[in-house]
């Protein structure tokens, strides 16, 4: 069966990792659900400081936790290199060191370049045919090492603050909206809260 873009089976299992890192990097669930099979598994070999737990199953979950931990709230960038892959029929074996480069949201750009946080991963993965795209069915990542602030991984509190104020301004409008719907009910002679 020929592969999208005319890519060799090798080139076409290679790009479905290559696709799960640059998801990462553009915070794009598609991308990412793009390279992971639907019952694909996820095993970390280490904590990324409780934001994603050691082992996950189902494209789904895996994508939105990504999503959430690293994809939109940081600045990543995500490196593969040294890619050894071997194919068999609609199967592969794939193998790659990835630099994953932290910064939180917002600061990758700073110009001291003082507070990241660098992995340097281990990758294995094995890949799948699925039609006329190759995707993940399961993915290990382990941390050969780490440099730098592991804080930078930690949801900012400038966003927990954040979150904070906008469940607090929901709960505000939504209180206001059953005041004023206690007010109308009671104009009516409707009974509210059985009283």
């Amino acid at each position: 069966m020929p592969n999208r873009g005319g890519l060799t089976d090798r080139e076409a299992a290679i790009d479905a990792l290559i696709r799960f890192a640059w998801a990462l990097d553009e915070g794009s669930s598609e991308l990412s659900a793009s390279s992971l099979t639907e019952d694909a598994t996820m095993v970390l070999s280490f904590t990324h400081n409780g934001a994603i737990p050691r082992e996950l199953t189902g494209r789904d979950t895996i994508v939105e936790t990504l999503m959430s931990a690293v994809g939109r709230p940081l600045d990543t960038t995500h490196m593969a290199t040294n890619i050894r892959c071997e194919v068999d029929g609609d199967k592969a074996e794939l193998q790659a060191q990835i630099l994953a480069q932290h910064f939180r949201g917002g600061e990758g750009l700073g110009p001291e370049f003082n507070d990241f946080y660098l992995f340097g991963n281990i990758y294995k993965c094995s890949i799948v045919r699925a039609d006329d795209l190759w995707r993940i069915s399961k993915v290990t990542i382990k941390a050969a090492w780490t440099q730098g602030n592991p804080e930078i991984t930690q949801m900012p509190k400038s966003n927990q603050s954040t979150l904070v104020s906008c469940l607090n301004s929901n709960l505000k409008d939504i209180t206001a909206r059953i005041w004023r719907l206690r007010a109308k009910s009671t104009s009516f002679g409707v009974l509210v809260d059985g009283g």
